[in-house]
């Protein structure tokens, strides 16, 4: 791929099972961002023995290539991963490991739809845009969505954008730690 895209930088997006495969391309293509709605952890029994949804289609599968997602995410590709509050969903997202570079929200009153529930309401656009731009956190998040969203990815400091926002951080932190 190299050739073709030159030097441009490449972002990937991708929704449910396009979540999960934006995630593995991202070792085999530098991505600068890659944005998964509801992406599943793993298609397997072994790591996801909840999930039945594609057995019919992953029963005949001999040799799996793929155990799980965590196994793809790379560190210099920055993630945000949306999930939503499907009980199915949930299994999946508590699985997903935490890094620097992994921005995960759970929108608890969403179901497994919850980029087309975004996009009706007319803000997919919006919440991609600031992903891509690698200008998500959660105070813009739910300045665009003002329901319930869950941080499930911690917030390192390099991750705040705003100085205000650091300092109010860095405040706080310092407030409730004891240092010895």
């Amino acid at each position: 791929i190299a050739p073709i895209v030159g030097g441009s930088e490449l972002y990937g997006i991708g929704n449910s099972m396009g979540g999960f495969i934006g995630i593995v391309a991202t070792r085999y293509i530098p991505m600068k961002v890659c944005v998964a709605f509801t992406p599943q952890y793993s298609i397997l029994p072994a790591y996801a023995p909840w999930e039945s949804r594609w057995r019919k289609y992953t029963k005949n599968i001999q040799q799996h290539s793929i155990n799980h997602i965590n196994e793809f995410l790379g560190e210099s590709c920055t993630y945000y991963i949306f999930s939503s509050g499907n009980p199915r969903d949930l299994k999946h997202s508590a699985k997903i490991a935490r890094a620097g570079n992994v921005f995960h929200y759970r929108f608890a009153d969403h179901t497994h739809k919850l980029a087309q529930d975004l996009k009706a309401m007319g803000l997919l656009h919006r919440i991609t845009a600031e992903a891509f731009a690698c200008a998500l956190d959660l105070g813009c998040l739910k300045s665009i969505y003002p329901h319930k969203v869950i941080e499930l990815s911690p917030r390192p400091l390099g991750a705040l954008r705003r100085t205000g926002e650091t300092l109010a951080w860095i405040r706080a932190t310092l407030a409730t730690s004891r240092i010895s």
